[in-house]
């Protein structure tokens, strides 16, 4: 490089081909040029008059040289600098043509040929991707007249088609992503429609035309964007796109790495859609790869896959589908594949990401959505420590005004009983009801029926309790005579609260349940006891309404296990208070409830569980 900088007459050298050798030379100059990065000098040395000299050369090594430099530039996507090095080529080729017409035949001829229209194709692509389309077109439709290669031929129709609908290429088209872009797209695909087809029309019976593969792989697209055909969509595209994937993957070297594996998913997703159409195991793999090399799924055809990958019993593909689709597209993938019962049953990354993302979005209409869907997953998997914690969250939503109706249907159904028992479902459903006016009459009517079942099962200090309730509700004594008798029928209500003497055995009590209105009364609820039962210890704890407390479980069954006894307030939220009441029952230790918060309920609740606990039991 240091002699073309420093001599004029190493710089000429382009223009001094005459002959294999001086042609050689410039091809030389070229190449260092091109080594050392200087790119935008070589147009200027391989001049139009140097490269029309080289075509006239049997040789012409300075004219492939320059193309072979053009092509790399336009195939690194810097179609900029490949357009001034592609402009002398082309107004080279023409004059080379002008002054030597064709004879007809011979292997020179034939190499020429070859060299002047692959110029012509380059120089096509290179238009295309500088979005001159209409330049493109031209050139394109010039080379029509010239080819007579039908692989060649084919490949011109597919860039006419690409041309027609803006493409810049085979690699700008893909499926977009969302749904609303697919109208435009599809009006791009079907501009060149008429070129694909002829393209792909080329093929021969044997299939020895590869570049066809480049039509097929755009109608395959064409027919699998169009949601509204529902006859043999998915057969149809499966083959298009399954000839083109044969060739594209077999020449993987003359293709973009990203066009290969979108072709593969394509066809992946096709041939799942396809509903058996072929190997849905293959299918599930191809689909997979390509997701791991970075393709992007369309949102709208996962549905789809899902229900072609089940109705085929590929369960397990299924669900590893549906892992690897969620690491590669969260947001966009979490919506489609929770329509899916069966997605949600098999596939527990899906419930686990829905619950996460509800987390995320607080008290909201979109987060108690995202708690319903998940909450089947769960329950249909057996993982019922999930489906509490998110029966909890929608109850707390729930008593803020956010899905209130969809919990209380949901609480309806049967299904729950597996993570809630009924008690918890009638408690929970009457912890919603209360807070709202206009559904307190439903709350009285579901402690009534509450009421009862304590009463068959000789609950009778629950059953107690739940009058109570409805007292403090606002309940008219008339209503509850009935349940009153009833409940004297069974047992003689001053028992209830009796004191044992005070030289009883001192028993520990625990308090849970209430919020700071519980904890006002505190203080009073102590000096009551200390007058009425001195042998009584209590301790309280006040979780409140809000969720943090309540899922710190652990603390409050350590604290369950120092004391006797305990006293629990049902109307807390319902996971915590089915986890004290389970604990007490697993480890046999008395608990009573306490329906109402008011200091006189709170102490007898306590009173009523201390007269549980066997005389010979306290002391922990």
């Amino acid at each position: 490089m240091e002699a073309y900088d420093a001599n004029s007459a190493v710089r000429a050298i382009g223009n001094e081909v005459v002959d294999a050798t001086t042609d050689e030379a410039a091809r030389r100059v070229v190449h260092a040029l091109w080594r050392e990065g200087r790119t935008e000098e070589i147009a200027d040395f391989s001049s139009v008059r140097a490269l029309t000299k080289s075509a006239l050369t049997e040789s012409r090594r300075l004219l492939t040289k320059v193309l072979d430099i053009g092509t790399d530039l336009l195939y690194r996507g810097d179609a900029a600098r490949a357009d001034a090095i592609f402009d002398g080529l082309i107004e080279a080729v023409r004059r080379a043509e002008m002054r030597t017409p064709s004879n007809g035949g011979g292997e020179v001829e034939a190499e020429r040929k070859r060299i002047f229209l692959e110029v012509r194709r380059r120089r096509a692509r290179c238009l295309q991707q500088l979005l001159e389309h209409d330049r493109a077109r031209r050139q394109l439709e010039e080379l029509l007249e010239l080819e007579d290669d039908p692989n060649h031929l084919a490949m011109i129709h597919a860039d006419l088609g690409l041309v027609a609908g803006k493409f810049t290429g085979l690699e700008d088209v893909s499926l977009p992503s969302r749904p609303e872009d697919l109208p435009n797209f599809l009006e791009r695909l079907r501009a060149g429609s008429r070129h694909y087809r002829l393209s792909s029309g080329r093929r021969s019976l044997d299939n020895t035309v590869p570049y066809a593969a480049h039509a097929d792989y755009c109608l395959g697209l064409l027919v699998l964007a169009d949601i509204a055909r529902e006859d043999d969509r998915y057969v149809k595209a499966e083959e298009h796109l399954n000839r083109a994937r044969t060739q594209f993957s077999g020449r993987r070297g003359s293709y973009a790495d990203a066009l290969v594996f979108r072709t593969e998913l394509y066809l992946g997703i096709a041939r799942a859609a396809s509903f058996g159409s072929g190997d849905l195991a293959h299918a599930a793999r191809l689909m997979m790869e390509a997701l791991e090399a970075g393709a992007d799924f369309p949102r709208y055809l996962i549905g789809p896959v899902v229900e072609g990958l089940r109705a085929g019993s590929e369960i397990d593909e299924l669900a590893k589908f549906a892992n690897v689709l969620l690491q590669r597209h969260e947001d966009d993938a979490l919506d489609a594949l929770s329509e899916s019962d069966t997605v949600l049953r098999e596939c527990g990354d899906v419930c686990d990401h829905l619950r996460e993302r509800a987390k995320g979005l607080g008290r909201s209409e979109a987060a108690a959505a995202d708690y319903r869907r998940c909450l089947v997953g769960y329950l249909q998997a057996g993982r019922l420590g999930e489906a509490e914690d998110v029966l909890d969250w929608l109850e707390d939503m729930a008593r803020h005004g956010v899905g209130t109706n969809e919990f209380l249907e949901l609480l309806a159904g049967s299904s729950y009983q597996s993570a809630w028992d009924r008690d918890d479902l009638a408690i929970a459903r009457v912890r919603v009801l209360e807070t709202k006016r206009e559904t307190i009459q439903d709350a009285f009517r579901e402690l009534g029926d509450l009421f009862w079942r304590s009463l068959s099962r000789n609950r009778l200090h629950d059953a107690k309790g739940i009058l109570e309730r409805m007292r403090y509700l606002g309940v008219k004594a008339d209503y509850l005579e009935q349940n009153e008798r009833a409940l004297a029928a069974r047992t003689d209500e001053s028992a209830a609260a009796v004191v044992h003497p005070v030289d009883r055995t001192p028993v520990k009590v625990l308090f849970v349940g209430g919020d700071e209105r519980q904890a006002k009364a505190k203080r009073a609820v102590e000096a009551r006891l200390k007058r009425d039962a001195p042998h009584i210890e209590v301790n309280f704890f006040f979780p409140g309404w809000s969720g943090n407390l309540t899922r710190n479980l652990k603390n409050v069954r350590g604290m369950i296990e120092r004391h006797d006894a305990l006293a629990l307030m049902p109307l807390v939220r319902t996971w915590l208070g089915r986890h004290c009441r389970k604990y007490c029952d697993a480890e046999s230790k008395p608990w009573r409830s306490c329906w109402v918060g008011g200091q006189r309920a709170m102490a007898e609740s306590i009173i009523a569980a201390a007269n549980a606990v066997p005389p010979s039991s306290p002391g922990p």
